[in-house]
């Protein structure tokens, strides 16, 4: 890259220095006699000449030595890049590696390394092999395949007890959690009967809430890109009458009952038990609208906090009257 030598304090100063042999040059033109246009003259060609000079030094710079450096660089890096390979080089062979036959033979009469050996024409060690205990081997064999059974067996038994230990869990939980659970399925049942006319599709409901219980995370989405992609479960058949601002208040309402999901998780459940229902209605908007004051069929859900603070406020403005 050109380097930029076009800067206003250089082309300042250079224009400078011009000026002050221009003028010590047009002083002396002067005294030697010559008339003002002639000093002028002089002057204007020093300053000029100057200028003109400078500026070749530049484009010498900028143009010629990038080239040269290139020229170096470029044979720098190629002995070092390319240096003297090993299969290159031609080396000599020992001479006693070497077996020159004195007179041509036909491949019949091609002496073995071993009868040259014998008669101490090359130097040759023959190896002998030494034996392998049979016995010891298979013995070996045995007990690494028993090893590797053990280690199968092993890691099933392994494998059976997590899963054991995770069924346990769950069932703890559930033991726990029975109360907000029948809870939960009461809401559910008393609240989306009327609108579900299959008492299957209610039976499938309530136990898409057990199922939420035990794992919540279940129905969180994955994310492909820049959209969401849900699991799929057996659809249920709703009124029509329900709309969005209902489906978020249904996911509002189980926050009483499983406190340690979030919003996304009460959202997601919805977005997955009522998939056709909510088709066209994007996740965010359900985690909106949980809290929501809209009206619908199925109202919003007021946590207690929420009503001893309207209930504080309340007090405060008779309060406030009063005074």
């Amino acid at each position: 890259m050109t380097r930029k030598y076009e800067s206003a304090p250089i082309w300042a100063l250079i224009a400078l220095l011009s000026a002050v042999l221009a003028m010590a040059g047009r002083l002396i033109a002067l005294t030697k006699g010559f008339d003002d246009f002639s000093a002028n003259v002089i002057f204007t060609v020093i300053f000029l000449f100057v200028v003109a000079m400078y500026f070749i030094f530049q484009q010498f710079i900028d143009e010629v030595t990038p080239i040269i450096g290139k020229k170096i660089k470029e044979r720098f890096f190629t002995i070092i890049a390319y240096p003297v390979r090993y299969e290159d080089c031609e080396f000599d062979e020992p001479e006693q590696d070497k077996y020159i036959p004195t007179e041509e033979l036909s491949e019949d009469e091609i002496p073995t390394m071993s009868e040259l050996a014998a008669k101490g024409e090359v130097d040759y060690e023959f190896y002998e092999p030494e034996e392998f205990e049979t016995a010891a081997y298979d013995g070996e064999a045995n007990t690494a395949s028993s090893t590797n059974l053990t280690t199968i067996s092993t890691s099933q038994a392994t494998s059976d007890e997590l899963e054991k230990i995770r069924e346990k869990d769950i069932q703890e939980r559930r033991k726990l959690n029975q109360k907000n659970l029948d809870a939960a399925i009461k809401f559910v049942k008393t609240t989306m009967a009327p609108y579900i006319s299959s008492n299957e599709d209610v039976e499938q409901l309530c136990q898409y809430i057990i199922d939420f219980q035990d794992s919540p995370d279940f129905f969180l989405p994955k994310e492909e890109g820049h959209r969401y992609v849900f699991p799929q479960v057996k659809s249920l058949k709703v009124s029509s009458q329900l709309k969005s601002i209902d489906y978020a208040h249904l996911a509002g309402h189980l926050s009483q009952y499983f406190r340690l999901t979030t919003g996304k998780h009460r959202a997601s459940f919805v977005k997955v038990v009522f998939a056709q229902q909510l088709e066209n209605v994007s996740l965010e908007t359900l985690i909106r609208k949980q809290s929501s004051k809209d009206k619908g069929l199925i109202p919003e859900y007021v946590p207690e906090i929420r009503i001893k603070k309207e209930e504080q406020a309340e007090k405060r403005k008779k309060w406030n009257g009063i005074k």
